[in-house]
């Protein structure tokens, strides 16, 4: 009769100890499916947001007067391009250089010198600077 008893006793503890394995599972579970989840929307983020800057042609401050002399050596290729300008502060990302440097095949004809660039300059406007193109009038009507 104490053997019965002592099972008694113990079938609480054990769907006790159960129950407790089971939650402390579900919330592991779910601790991973808020870490994947903000990592999926980080992601996400982050290349819409690589994606926008590769697309606008905006300036990384459109109100600065101040110029920077950068220079570029002979036969550097656009990411070191992008390097020197983001070390001269001019432009924000040389990932984003790089990549509408690609895009619009500006990487050949970037020519070596010593440019003034601003940070109030568009990306355009940097490529027609050191690639010696020619710049785009706008006509107003």
């Amino acid at each position: 009769m104490s053997e019965k008893k002592k099972k008694k006793k113990t079938e609480p503890e054990e769907i006790i100890r159960k129950s407790l394995k089971k939650s402390s599972r579900f919330v592991w579970g779910l601790l991973v499916n808020v870490v994947i989840a903000l990592l999926i929307i980080k992601a996400f983020a982050t290349s819409f947001n690589f994606t926008y800057d590769v697309f606008s042609d905006r300036s990384l401050n459109p109100v600065s007067k101040e110029y920077v002399i950068v220079d570029i050596p002979a036969d550097s290729s656009a990411i070191e391009v992008g390097e020197a300008l983001e070390k001269s502060k001019v432009i924000d990302s040389k990932y984003v250089f790089f990549a509408k440097a690609k895009i619009k095949n500006y990487g050949s004809k970037i020519k070596a010198g010593k440019y003034g660039l601003s940070p109030s300059m568009t990306y355009e406007e940097i490529f027609e600077e050191i690639c010696a193109l020619e710049k785009k009038e706008t006509t107003e009507e």
